[in-house]
């Protein structure tokens, strides 16, 4: 991802007052019907991020599944993450998480009406960084750490970004406050595109798009 331009502030204004408009299927027809990365460590291939989409736009669901896999000498590190969020309409219902590292297993859920996900325009929605809403939230949910972090989202400079199948235009959103070294990508039609943040060892992690702007068979 290379920097190319200042950030076109009329589009950026375009895209995040669409947003609460589009919160109802932010998945459709966006994406089709799933987003994968291939993702990296340190430039190096560690493993896979995928998420699918079904439903319709009042009752429909997400899943996403990521593994990833870093040897480092003698020692070897296996981490799996599954989660599925259930959603009526622009409310999300429900969120569980698996999270499996080395075999060590930890689950989470949260039901309908529970406050760690607000409600209505108070909605707390997820670090799973697929829907462009977030990007005027002050609150996400931490799904790694089962927490809700304030943070800011800063609009910075965009880029061209390789999608597996061409390149486009994206704007990098950079996070501060208590979830911060968190950069993520959108695309002018608000399609999440890329992700780089620092892993608790200090090391660069970048989720690098395979199939996420809906370029073959779902347009």
């Amino acid at each position: 991802m290379h920097p190319r331009q200042p950030i076109n502030i009329a589009v950026l204004a375009a895209l995040l007052s669409s947003t609460a408009a589009n919160a109802a299927t932010p998945w459709y027809p966006r994406y089709g019907d799933e987003i994968l990365f291939q993702v990296y460590r340190q430039n190096e291939p560690v493993g896979f991020y995928h998420q699918r989409f079904s439903g319709d736009g009042e009752r429909w669901q997400t899943r996403i599944a990521m593994e990833l896999e870093i040897d480092w000498w003698l020692w070897q590190y296996n981490y799996r993450y599954e989660a599925t969020e259930q959603w009526q309409g622009d409310q999300l219902t429900q969120l569980e998480v698996l999270i499996d590292r080395n075999g060590d297993q930890t689950r989470y859920q949260l039901g309908p009406g529970d406050p760690s996900l607000g409600s209505g325009s108070e909605q707390i929605l997820p670090t799973h960084h697929y829907n462009p809403a977030v990007l005027t939230a002050s609150r996400v949910f931490n799904t790694i750490d089962w927490e809700v972090n304030r943070v800011t989202i800063e609009p910075l400079e965009t880029a061209t970004v390789s999608t597996g199948v061409s390149s486009l235009s994206a704007t990098r959103f950079r996070y501060d406050g208590e979830l911060d070294q968190v950069e993520s990508w959108y695309d002018e039609q608000g399609r999440w595109v890329g992700l780089r943040f620092r892993d608790q060892s200090g090391a660069q992690v970048e989720f690098r798009c395979v199939v996420c702007a809906n370029e073959g068979s779902h347009e």
